[in-house]
């Protein structure tokens, strides 16, 4: 089976570090060795191995369905504590019986309707204070909006081809604006999240709501959107939302996504600009951009002082890849 080489992606990485700050500021609250966590762990288990790594009392299973990438697990196992289920996700979910709290997360590498429709049971089968994160493939192959001069009737067609595959999702009318831009596209997409999540669990009934938590789109070649949130009683809100009301990363009120965009810096880039972090660190009339008095990227000045403020509030989620000659 072919996968991404995600282990290898800088914005992905940030993702999984964004799940590993979520649940820390959870665990003041709510101890991690009441959690298990269900993922797909992939072929090198970067999501077990780092959730391993950060919060140790989580037990962990990862689901696999493919048996090469079942193998390769296998030879990839760092931890007897680690359970390895080959099985496919849908029948995994039709036999769970859940057990404690949970931590889910439905790490798509598409955008196929059915993946809606696992969100929806998943959160109609965890238990309260249980963590569901669901990452979609956030772009639709052959969006003419994105393209030079397209013909009315391909854009007619195409709008038409959407809204009959997630009818019941859209939660307000199309419009070639959602379509024309990759941001637009995300926002419309985690408005259909909340379109599914308020349906398995509507906020103006009685019992548990979802309450998200973070919310992050990011392009390592291919947009991706991932929305975090906790299944809690209504009368937990208020405390839950207040445990994250000072964090930069917080979207507790369905707003558009975080965009996640790291700069690629050497080594040797990356060394110098981290020794002036915190940005205390060069006085409030100062920036990032004083201290690298040059833009790596093809965007307006604005543009790449905004990319490095981003970057000191997220540089300590940032793995650094290097080429090792044995």
């Amino acid at each position: 089976m072919k996968h991404p080489a995600y282990h290898l992606r800088l914005n992905k990485a940030v993702d999984r570090f964004l799940l590993v700050e979520t649940l820390r500021i959870l665990g003041e609250k709510f101890p991690h060795s009441e959690y298990t966590y269900y993922g797909f762990g992939g072929p090198f288990l970067e999501d077990c191995r780092l959730l391993h790594e950060y919060c140790p009392d989580i037990s962990l299973v990862s689901i696999e369905h493919d048996n090469d990438t079942y193998q390769r697990q296998k030879f990839h196992k760092f931890t007897s504590s680690l359970k390895l289920i080959k099985k496919d996700f849908k029948d995994f979910l039709t036999a769970f019986q859940p057990t404690d709290k949970q931590i889910f997360w439905l790490d798509y590498v598409d955008m196929e309707p059915n993946r809606f429709g696992e969100f929806m049971e998943v959160l109609d089968k965890v238990a309260d204070r249980s963590v569901v994160r669901i990452t979609f493939k956030a772009q639709v192959d052959g969006n003419p909006f994105l393209e030079e001069n397209p013909d009315d009737e391909r854009k007619r067609a195409f709008l038409e081809k959407f809204e009959s595959r997630y009818a019941t999702l859209i939660p307000y009318p199309l419009e070639e604006s959602f379509f024309s831009r990759p941001a637009n596209l995300v926002t419309l997409i985690q408005q259909m999240v909340r379109v599914q999540a308020e349906q398995a669990l509507p906020p103006n009934a009685e019992g548990s709501v979802f309450q998200p938590l973070s919310t992050s789109h990011y392009t390592d070649g291919t947009h991706m959107l991932s929305v975090t949130g906790i299944i809690c009683p209504k009368n937990e809100v208020q405390a839950i939302r207040k445990m994250f009301e000072n964090w930069r990363f917080a979207n507790l009120d369905w707003k558009p996504p975080y965009e996640i965009n790291v700069p690629v810096f050497s080594i040797k880039e990356r060394l110098f600009i981290e020794k002036h972090l915190p940005l205390s660190k060069i006085g409030k009339k100062k920036n990032l951009a004083h201290v690298i008095k040059y833009s790596i990227i093809d965007e307006s000045k604005e543009n790449w002082e905004e990319r490095l403020e981003d970057y000191a509030e997220i540089h300590k989620y940032c793995p650094a890849f290097a080429k090792i000659v044995v």
